[in-house]
């Protein structure tokens, strides 16, 4: 298994999101999974777009942070996407975006069913759930999450009062992507 890790503070989406991936690819040619974290001031269109079309094999899964973002280099309070990457020749990642126009509980569900089915392991129990909840859902998420699978899995998760797990705040005005 390999991490590798990539960020840019420059203004612009695209150009921002240009200099990570090219930061990351001088270190992880193709990643398992990426996860992608931006300010609330980016486009997170472009970056789907930019980053589908970079990694079109890779599972990935973003979020707006209202707080910045914290790597290795230190902490980047403003305008900033990073990318976090890992290769995992014997891992099974899976990421998944679901309509909004259901209840919180349905969502959780028909995303993680999507997620798991994604990993072309449908029927392993998950090792792990990321979750990037809605502000105010989290909690009847987590228990969509907890009663689908009627057995302890490890969920980490971010919430608007701050961080659970490890990570922090999406912004109020969350805008979350998965591919």
């Amino acid at each position: 298994m390999e991490i590798v890790t990539s960020y840019s503070t420059i203004e612009t989406t695209a150009a921002a999101v240009d200099e990570a991936v090219s930061q990351l690819k001088a270190r992880l040619v193709r990643p398992s999974l990426l996860l992608v974290y931006f300010s609330g001031h980016d486009n997170a269109q472009v970056i789907r777009e930019r980053l589908v079309a970079e990694f079109p094999d890779t599972q990935i899964l973003g979020c707006s942070s209202c707080q910045g973002i914290l790597t290795e280099e230190g902490y980047f309070p403003d305008r900033v996407i990073g990318l976090w990457a890992v290769f995992d020749f014997n891992g099974a990642y899976g990421s998944a975006l679901v309509s909004t126009h259901q209840l919180p509980h349905q969502m959780a569900k028909q995303a993680l069913l999507k997620a798991i089915q994604n990993t072309g392991r449908s029927g392993e129990l998950p090792s792990l759930v990321l979750l990037h909840a809605s502000p105010g859902a989290e909690e009847e998420v987590i228990q969509a999450i907890s009663q689908e699978f009627g057995t302890p899995v490890p969920i980490y998760w971010w919430e608007r009062r701050g961080c659970r797990g490890f990570g922090g705040m999406a912004t109020f005005h969350s805008r979350s992507f998965s591919f």
